[in-house]
Order: C-alpha cells, then structure tokens, then sequence
C-alpha cells in the first residue's frame, strides 16, 4: 500500500549538507494517516512529529521510488519509510542519530589512524637513523 501523504526531505547544502529541514504536513480528516517519506530506512535515523520522537509503532516501511538512483545494476526502488501521523498539521523531522559507542569507536578509529600517519612519517624522514646502524662483530 502506498501512504495516503507524501512528504519529501530534501537534503541540506554547505554546512546543513547530510542535514534534512523539518518539514510541515497537514492531515486532512479524522483518522490518522500514513505519511511517506523519502528517507531512506536505516538503523540511525529518527524521527520526530511536533518535536516528539516517533515510537518504532508507528513507522513503517514502504517500497518508494527513486528514479534518479536507477541505473541497468540498481533497481529503482528502495525501502523508505512512512510514518503515521495524527490529523492536523505538524512538523516532521528526520535525523541521524548514530549510538553513542559508535561515535566513540569512530574518535578512536581517527585516533589510530592519525599514529599510523605519523609513525609512517616519523620512519620516511629518518631512514639513515633508524636503518641504517651498521652491526658490530
């Protein structure tokens, strides 16, 4: 089933780039209505209606097209996410929310790439110091 709204994110430039603008939707009627997005699923973004997270209960997920994507080894369509939404209007917002152990595992990750860096930079300026002792009998 496709979601009774669409509501489309479009991805921020410069220093809001990777960030999604809240957006504002209005459900017309009495019930509560799915509202599609063109967020794509993933495990770090959330959600949120009027500021308020929106509990796992109320998300689902649709096949949404994305033509721009497709190419002869990549299908079209890709599992994006709906959200049911109470009648009225309301500010939708999407945001990735990576767990806090992973963003301590990336910082550590930098922090080991960056003494590789200088260990290989340390070794390359001063080959004749480090190898080239010559071995006494």
């Amino acid at each position: 089933d496709r979601p009774q709204l669409d509501a489309t994110f479009v991805p921020g430039a410069g220093p809001s780039f990777g960030r999604w603008p809240p957006l504002t939707v209005e459900v017309k009627g009495t019930r509560d209505a799915w509202v599609g997005t063109n967020v794509l699923a993933f495990p770090w973004t959330r959600f949120y209606v009027d500021g308020s997270p929106v509990p796992s209960q109320r998300l689902g997920i649709y096949p949404r097209e994305f033509p721009r994507l497709a190419t002869a080894s990549l299908n079209k369509t890709h599992p994006a996410v709906a959200m049911l939404v109470a009648p009225g209007q309301h500010t939708l917002d999407a945001r990735v929310e990576p767990e806090p152990a992973l963003l301590w595992l990336r910082r550590l990750g930098f922090a080991a790439l960056a003494a590789w860096i200088a260990a290989v930079a340390y070794f390359a300026a001063a080959p004749a110091r480090c190898f080239s002792k010559k071995r006494s009998a």
